[in-house]
Parts: C-alpha cells; sequence; structure tokens
C-alpha cells in the first residue's frame, strides 16, 4: 500500500511540474557550411504554428561565403522572406529581395535593416483596427545562421 502511495505521489508531483512549463525552441540555427535547408516548427504564446526555413542559395560569385534565404510563416497570419549575404569573414555584407504577405489583414509598413551581425525585417500588420509590429531576424553566432 505505501509502495502504491508512493507511486501515486512521484506520478502527481512529476506530471504537476511539466504543466505551464513547457520550453518551446523559437530560434533556428543553421550551419553556413550546409548544404540543404532547414526547416523548424514551433507553437507560439497565441497557439499558432510558425515555421521558419533557412537554405543556401545557388552562388556564382567567388567573393562571397554564400546568400541565403530567410523564410518565415505564422499560419494564417503572415509570410516573411528575405535574402542574406555572408562574406568570408562570416560578416553579413548584404540584405535583398524582402517579402512581406499577410495572410490575413493587411501590412502598413516594411523595412530590412542589416549590420555586420545582423539582418532584420520589421513590419506593421494590421487587422481591423488593431495594428501589431513583429520582426524577423537573422544573427551570425558561432558560425551558424541563427534566426528568431
Amino acid at each position: 500500500m505505501k509502495k502504491l502511495f508512493g507511486l501515486v505521489l512521484f506520478l502527481f508531483c512529476f506530471t504537476s511540474n511539466i504543466k505551464g512549463h513547457a520550453s518551446v525552441l523559437t530560434e533556428t540555427d543553421y550551419f553556413l557550411e550546409q548544404s540543404e535547408p532547414i526547416i523548424s516548427k514551433y507553437i507560439d504564446e497565441d497557439g499558432d504554428e510558425v515555421t521558419t526555413t533557412i537554405e543556401r542559395l545557388p552562388s556564382f560569385s567567388r567573393i562571397a561565403k554564400g546568400t541565403y534565404k530567410i523564410s518565415k510563416e505564422k499560419s494564417g497570419a503572415w509570410r516573411v522572406s528575405f535574402h542574406v549575404s555572408i562574406n568570408s569573414s562570416k560578416q553579413i555584407t548584404g540584405t535583398s529581395n524582402m517579402s512581406v504577405k499577410a495572410l490575413s489583414g493587411s501590412i502598413t509598413s516594411t523595412s530590412l535593416t542589416s549590420n555586420k551581425t545582423s539582418a532584420t525585417c520589421k513590419f506593421t500588420r494590421k487587422v481591423g483596427t488593431i495594428s501589431s509590429t513583429a520582426n524577423v531576424t537573422a544573427t551570425i553566432k558561432n558560425g551558424k545562421l541563427v534566426t528568431n
């Protein structure tokens, strides 16, 4: 009887500690040397599925380390993509081809900025009378391209 009570108590404590403490992986890491695309998905705090894709684009230049396409979609809300060029010193040298699309509502403003270590696409989406701002950032960290 004591063993059964102990088992029930253990299971109750174990399952109680799991609830409300789930860790959500919201970053996607892409090693600059890899050639295959990477896709990651998670459920955000609103309960929506978010999909991030990073892929290396074909390069015809010997100067650049490579150009990478960053894509992110929040299911039913928005879709963003942009290109990031990285040199052989693992620094961001440019951004291009920004695309921001509202899957519901409308996009009222967009910007794409960068420095040597990060590139950020920032946008404002309006649904009805409510506006919200979001961003997608790609950062170089330890030889990887990391997106939020």
